[in-house]
């Protein structure tokens, strides 16, 4: 195999080949090279950390937020590198194998059953922030890296305070690259830059400030104050009441926040689910599954209700096919404005609070912002998450509802009156 020093390294990503820790967050500027760091990072190794050339029949994923993306931005540039130094790259599975046996695989995060499977050396997740689904690092990166003790590097350009602002606070080695001082793009240039684009978007593409979004919707929110840390959730008590918002999209995501109220009036984002390309009888099971018998209200949107697609000759609706699975689902609220207005109030109050697993919820609410110079039109892009909580709180709100206080003893005949008033209320919506 040719020697890895044909591979010259730029000066400036080397602390970064050279850094044995095991969870690396780096954020740099624009054209700083965070991809071609992220390919050395695979390729090299240290004594306490594998890399392809370095550590025979290792393996590794450099992943991209989609396949696609991953196909024209991250294929083209490994695949000229590790020809050059004795790689048989197989273009139809972007895959590179190497003579000692050591393979690395390029892969989109929008398909993550791609990423399942025996265990890695290495991962690399590039242009983290930009991931619609970053619980795919927790549930299929974290676990794949165990066996072999493998090292994760994160490289991106900040969108905001989301997953990847978090990660980057929390990281076991961070590094940052701002243009002014990596002395990358000439001095004249960055000038250029600087006059014509806004001051928010130079200070986040090219200074590594992450800024919320201008026009940002959910200002009211804070971490302090409707977000529960892991490890600090309340018990979910059966007898609390129980609420599932869904985002219904075929082009777009489907989005599913499943919530619970309190006797005290304080509501619970507990956990969510997105995904795309999956039909109807998917997030059917998948809302059985979880809850298992628990008394609860799902909230479809209008438009589930369009009888636009046809079995048997006959037309039938998405709302139909969660009604003959048995949900009895409802049709939600669709009044934005007061739906936000009821959302915003609630995060003031401190009444909404959303677990930490909700991640995709989180950068949803911190990206929603308003049409240009429109406070009553929101950007309808990646807003699944967002409209799935708002019909969960906004159809909640709307319907009769009864008080409900805590027993002294929970009963059978305190919890039978509990699904009665549950079908009256289910009633008045549907009436």
């Amino acid at each position: 195999m040719t020697n890895k020093k044909t591979v010259t390294l730029p000066k400036r990503i080397k602390p970064l080949i050279a850094d044995d820790s095991r969870d690396i967050s780096v954020v740099a500027h624009r054209r700083w090279a965070k991809t071609y760091a992220g390919i050395n990072r695979c390729l090299f190794g240290r004594t306490h950390r594998a890399g392809a050339l370095t550590h025979p029949k290792t393996k590794y994923k450099i992943i991209y937020p989609t396949r696609e993306q991953a196909r024209t931005m991250v294929w083209p540039s490994l695949k000229e590198i590790c020809e050059g130094i004795g790689g048989k790259c197989n273009d139809t599975d972007m895959r590179v194998e190497f003579s000692n046996g050591s393979v690395i695989r390029v892969r989109g995060g929008n398909y993550p059953d791609s990423l399942r499977g025996s265990g890695d050396d290495g991962a690399v997740l590039d242009e983290w922030a930009y991931f619609n689904d970053p619980s795919i690092y927790t549930s299929i990166i974290l676990p794949s890296l165990a066996d072999r003790k493998g090292w994760s590097f994160k490289s991106t350009t900040y969108q905001g305070k989301n997953h990847a602002y978090v990660d980057h606070q929390t990281a076991e080695k961070s590094y940052t690259f701002p243009a002014s001082t990596s002395g990358v793009i000439p001095a004249d240039e960055l000038a250029r830059l600087k006059a014509k684009m806004t001051p928010e978007e130079y200070s986040q593409e090219f200074e590594c400030q992450p800024l919320s979004y201008k026009g940002q919707i959910y200002t009211e929110f804070d971490r302090s104050r409707n977000f529960i840390e892991r490890g600090q959730e309340p018990r979910l008590l059966p007898s609390w009441s129980y609420i599932i918002g869904l985002d219904w999209g075929l082009s777009h995501n489907t989005a599913i926040m499943f919530c619970a109220v309190d006797y005290d009036g304080n509501f619970y984002v507990y956990d969510e689910y997105v995904s795309n390309d999956k039909p109807a009888n998917h997030y059917t099971n998948l809302i059985k599954d979880k809850m298992k018998g628990q008394s609860y209200d799902l909230y479809l949107p209008p438009d589930t209700l369009a009888k636009d697609q046809f079995r048997n000759g006959v037309r039938y609706s998405v709302f139909d096919q969660f009604s003959e699975e048995g949900l009895q689902p409802i049709i939600a609220s669709n009044q934005v404005a007061g739906g936000i207005s009821l959302i915003k109030q609630m995060l003031i109050t401190g009444k909404l609070k959303i677990f930490a697993r909700c991640e995709q919820l989180i950068a949803g609410i911190e990206r929603y912002r308003w049409a240009a110079g429109d406070k009553e039109k929101p950007v309808m892009i990646k807003d699944d998450e967002v409209c799935a909580l708002r019909y969960a709180v906004a159809t909640w709100f709307s319907a009769a509802k009864e008080p409900v206080k805590a027993p002294a003893e929970f009963t059978i005949s305190w919890y039978d009156e509990m699904e009665k008033r549950q079908r009256r209320k289910q009633g008045a919506l549907i009436g």
